[in-house]
């Protein structure tokens, strides 16, 4: 009796510790949260740092998914992206036991936005989608979950809008609009005020400029119904409308307001973006004494923030990577010391296996040797004839021989094909002027050589990059060098 009682209390003080243990690693990811609200990344990821160990020597599955999903966020916002991935894998491999579906979530959201800062447009968008697909499945109810769909439609939209994809750009903002306009706004006012100012930037791209002071009122409307003083993007853009009806002044006033609020606000990473505005407004009014000394402070505090940035950056990841890189020299060590027994072992088999290959490879090296000679000489017979083949050509090119295109195509049947398989309809004497160009012969050269004037041959080439379709933003000799990259 005494005994049972004895392992009842024992299993008592054990279930005591371990929810002890785990309510300790719940506070520490709450404090991981509330930093990250406050921005402050470096103590977030030190508070998760410590829940993760705790976690792990209390075999805590849960806090340890939470713990590298924390971890992953400060190193993102620390700009450490490549450690920010790795332990945002390290989450959701744990997190395939655990089954937290909103931490699903919350892994493809931000892995959406480290792809994005890494100019990896196209897979956050796909991460983005992932995440959305996951919404239904998380236990919350449908206010929570719409309010999860409009931050990852927000996110879709910046990444469209980067990869200049105005259709996609402004089909996702509708979305987001659809969602957060049946919310309450006292819960999501600042997501309506960056809404309502991204569509103001999409309708001024577009020309409609009423849809777009339409937007940007219903934004400063909002920001001043609940006293939110902080909407400098908003001006900011709201100068770039004015900027595109020439009203510089008008623009010059929004952006000096934007500049007051990111210099009361401590928001210095933005104020560059202002003084780069601002240059372009004093340009509109032929004031470059101005431009010139906007121009300048943009890029005395671009240069001071990436100084500050890179010093904090960089301590802060160190520290938080620190306890890592302690922990693998350790391991280090250990494997260390069983790779010098098996590697004593191994060498010793190794000179037996390499003295009996040894002399296998002296009678292939002899074998090799003279079949590399018989390649050697048939590789310089080739050379000599292609060289030959171009010096022939070009000679032909120079001279305008009616000869030169039936020669061309005998040299370079691939460039020709693929000229007609882009527009078969081409005449042999733009064939003649793609040959010319192919073989980096420029307009005047061109010019001289046929005995024409440089606007005619002008006007030829431009018509040729119409029936091939190059591309407005690329140069026509470029797109002949990639020609058969492009094919292949």
């Amino acid at each position: 009796m005494k005994l049972n009682f004895v392992f009842i209390l024992l299993s008592c003080l054990l279930n005591g510790q371990a929810a002890s243990d785990i309510k300790k690693v719940e506070a520490l990811l709450d404090s991981s949260y509330a930093k990250t609200l406050v921005v402050d990344m470096k103590k977030s990821s030190l508070f998760a740092k410590e829940a993760l160990r705790i976690s792990k020597e209390k075999g805590y599955r849960k806090g340890e998914a939470w713990s590298n999903f924390y971890l992953a966020q400060g190193l993102f916002e620390l700009w450490a992206y490549q450690p920010s991935l790795k332990y945002l894998s390290y989450a959701e491999e744990v997190n395939k036991e655990v089954k937290d579906q909103y931490l699903t979530y919350e892994i493809h959201r931000v892995r959406s936005r480290v792809f994005g800062s890494m100019e990896l447009l196209r897979s956050s968008i796909k991460e983005q989608e992932k995440g959305l697909e996951v919404v239904a499945q998380i236990d919350k109810n449908e206010n929570e979950k719409n309010y999860l769909r409009s931050l990852a439609y927000e996110n879709l939209a910046i990444s469209c809008s980067k990869l200049k994809n105005q259709k996609s750009f402004y089909h996702y903002l509708k979305k987001n609009k659809e969602i957060l306009e049946k919310q309450d706004p006292g819960f999501v006012y600042t997501n309506l005020i960056s809404l309502y100012t991204m569509l103001g930037a999409y309708f001024t791209d577009d020309g409609q400029y009423q849809q777009t002071e339409l937007f940007f009122n219903k934004a400063k409307q909002v920001a001043e119904q609940y006293k939110y003083p902080y909407i400098s993007f908003t001006y900011r853009r709201w100068g770039d409308l004015e900027i595109k009806k020439e009203n510089a002044k008008s623009a010059l006033e929004f952006y000096e307001k934007a500049l007051k609020i990111l210099t009361q606000t401590n928001f210095r990473s933005e104020i560059p973006v202002v003084y780069k505005q601002m240059r372009s407004a004093y340009l509109l009014l032929n004031d470059t004494a101005n431009a010139e000394k906007v121009r300048i402070k943009a890029l005395e505090l671009e240069n001071e923030l990436k100084t500050e940035q890179l010093k904090a950056s960089s301590s802060a990841v160190e520290e938080i990577l620190q306890q890592e890189n302690e922990k693998n020299q350790e391991n280090n060590w250990k494997n260390y010391r069983w790779i010098v027994f098996i590697a004593f072992f191994f060498i010793i088999g190794i000179a037996v296996i390499f003295r009996r290959y040894n002399i296998k490879k002296q009678r292939l090296i002899k074998i090799k040797e003279e079949a590399l000679m018989d390649k050697e000489q048939e590789i310089d017979f080739l050379s000599n004839k292609i060289n030959d083949s171009f010096n022939e050509v070009i000679q032909l090119a120079k001279t305008n021989s009616p000869e030169l295109f039936t020669r061309f195509k005998e040299i370079y049947p691939e460039i020709v094909e693929s000229l007609l398989e882009i527009n078969p309809k081409l005449r042999v004497s733009e064939l003649t002027l793609a040959a010319y160009i192919y073989l980096g012969f420029n307009t005047k050269d061109i010019a001289a050589c046929t005995f024409r004037t440089l606007s005619t041959i002008r006007n030829r080439k431009h018509n040729l990059r119409s029936k091939l379709n190059i591309p407005i933003e690329e140069s026509t000799e470029l797109w002949f060098k990639n020609l058969l990259k492009n094919k292949k």
